[in-house]
């Protein structure tokens, strides 16, 4: 991630939008396996402030962002599962764009209310 997207501040978490571990993350592990994907890809991760209380020291564009810390919620993996799946995903591209535009709404706070 740093290749394309240096770490933008001290306080700053890369966060696997597709954790590689979680068990709710399964079968979207599963699916990107099946696009030649790795869970480290650089499309699947996105840097996060490391906590709330860092977030006005962030650049402006991640001052509004989802708290790394808070994330690894039950309705995280949820929210991942209903954007990333076989329905959703026809291919590599559309698969791209679904981790592109996930990890633009946790630097946003514009995803799916509730997450955190």
């Amino acid at each position: 991630m740093n290749k394309i997207d240096p770490k933008p501040h001290e306080d700053c978490h890369p966060h696997h939008i597709v954790s590689g571990g979680h068990p709710d993350a399964e079968r979207v592990r599963f699916l990107l396996s099946a696009y030649g994907r790795h869970i480290d890809y650089v499309v699947n991760g996105c840097w996060l402030p490391k906590h709330i209380d860092v977030r006005p020291n962030m650049p402006k564009r991640l001052r509004g962002a989802v708290p790394h810390a808070n994330i690894h919620t039950d309705a995280y993996y949820t929210w991942i599962n209903d954007e990333i799946n076989y329905i959703s995903v026809k291919d590599i591209k559309s698969l791209d764009e679904k981790l592109v535009t996930i990890a633009f709404k946790l630097q946003t706070n514009t995803g799916k209310k509730g997450i955190w």
